[in-house]
């Protein structure tokens, strides 16, 4: 991050509203650079399957839009928040990562969630949802009859060459054209955008608004414009942070600077453990997650049907033919009759598991696809490549866990969590040692996060 240091890529800006340049491609560039450096493979892939969806998809879009009539007025609290978070509850789908805390305060609680692959979950627990949908596509089409401000193409030209020079690692030239088509997007769809969410702002009157991804930066106006406007903004914890992830991480330079205008001010943390983790001008804020902690709760003690070990391996999406070799390779060294072996691919790879993973039926290995937290109970052992949050999730449940001891862990802390292994043969022999297996879960998962949350409220915009 040493071409933070000297706060040049400060100086370039957008015309509309002095618009800072840096934050809309900052943590892009450096997780492009952590993803070549490593080998890593994208997480996130989009299958053409879901342009299938197309009709049902602008049906919900349109009448869900975040103009229409809101269930209850307006709302003192508003949630910014992806699709892909929803999982099934019953016969209606939960944001595990979102309602528990709208449900706290029904009446003044609303969010806006954008599609997962172009569908949306429905029917909802907590029904006060809107698209997001709707403003990206609209600002999208009315940005198709702009070009970019010649100022801007200028600006945006000099800043790519800056950068280019100055960046520790060196890219293909693709990569900085990826780059200006992002800034020169970005240039038209300002002015829209601002329309849009000011609009917004004006029907809601939100007092406090949570931006999921909010320290990534692709959506960072969205903070500086709601705290111009005197909206209070925070980040909920969503997945791993850790002292190398660039979106949790900046240089002092760069949090003395006007940079801070575009981060959350409050990041709200799963526990004190994540909050040793970051580098931020966000204030944090231990809160914890409901979800998990309910369904821990709710867990009663179930007669044990399959007499085998269950093993399952978490895919973090980014490694997966290693993991594949892995779990094959553990698979040669474990009696089929004793232990059943299944990998879970990230959620990102579903439209891409029979390309990544194959025919794994043949090497007796099965895929997981069910809910997250049934699997961490389900199965009694978990193993990782990947620095990831579903390790932390399986103390919860009490699993034995095992990490690859490599880079993708270790490069994101150095603290020796888990227990670790070297290649198949050793995590077979382990699996086997009376390893321990208890973790204070308190520091990493705070056992009262509904209290956290009204708390955390009555300070910021006061009681209800």
């Amino acid at each position: 991050m040493a071409i933070e240091i000297d706060l040049e890529v400060l100086d370039f800006r957008f015309k509309y509203r002095d618009t800072l340049m840096w934050p809309f491609i900052r943590n892009a560039l450096f997780l492009k650079a952590i993803y070549e450096m490593f080998g890593l493979a994208n997480s996130n892939e989009f299958s053409n399957k879901a342009y299938r969806l197309i009709p049902s998809y602008l049906f919900f879009t349109l009448n869900s839009n975040p103009f229409t009539k809101n269930l209850n007025g307006k709302n003192d609290i508003l949630f910014f928040s992806s699709g892909v978070v929803n999982v099934k509850h019953g016969h209606k789908y939960i944001n595990r990562l979102y309602d528990h805390f709208a449900l706290e305060y029904p009446r003044k609680s609303l969010i806006i969630e954008d599609s997962f692959r172009m569908q949306y979950f429905r029917p909802r627990f907590f029904p006060n949802v809107k698209s997001l949908d709707y403003i990206s596509i609209a600002s999208l089409i009315k940005s198709r009859l702009k070009k970019t401000v010649n100022t801007d193409k200028e600006n945006i030209d000099r800043f790519i060459n800056l950068i280019k020079s100055r960046f520790l690692y060196k890219f293909k030239n693709d990569v900085w054209k990826g780059l200006t088509l992002v800034l020169e997007k970005i240039s038209v769809k300002l002015p829209f955008l601002y329309e849009y969410y000011s609009r917004l702002f004006e029907i809601i009157e939100p007092k406090i608004m949570f931006l999921e991804d909010g320290s990534y930066g692709s959506m960072s106006y969205v903070l500086k414009w709601a705290v111009e406007k005197g909206i209070v903004t925070g980040e909920f914890q969503h997945g791993i942070t850790s002292l190398n992830h660039p979106a949790y991480n900046y240089s002092q330079e760069i949090l003395g600077s006007a940079y801070k205008d575009y981060l959350p001010q409050y990041y709200l943390t799963f526990g004190k453990y994540w909050s040793s983790a970051i580098n931020t001008s966000s204030k944090d804020v231990i809160i914890g997650n409901p979800y998990i902690i309910e369904y821990v709760k709710s867990l009663t003690e179930k007669s044990k049907i399959n007499t085998k070990r269950r093993i399952l391996f978490i895919s973090g999406g980014t490694v997966y033919s290693f993991i594949k070799k892995l779990a094959v390779g553990l698979r040669k060294t474990l009696p089929v009759s004793e232990f059943d072996i299944a990998i879970r691919p990230y959620p990102g790879e579903i439209g891409l598991v029979k390309e990544r993973y194959g025919n794994l039926e043949q090497d007796n290995i099965s895929l997981d696809f069910g809910n997250l937290y049934d699997s961490l109970s389900s199965y009694d052992i978990i193993v990782g490549v990947e620095f990831s949050t579903v390790l932390f999730e399986a103390m919860l449940f009490k699993k034995k866990i095992f990490v690859f001891d490599g880079p993708l862990f270790f490069y994101n802390t150095k603290d020796p969590i888990f227990n670790t292994f070297k290649d198949a043969q050793e995590l077979s022999i382990k699996i086997f040692d009376r390893v321990d297996n208890s973790y204070d879960v308190n520091y990493y998962w705070d056992p009262s996060p509904c209290l956290n949350y009204r708390n955390f409220i009555n300070t910021t915009i006061g009681k209800f």
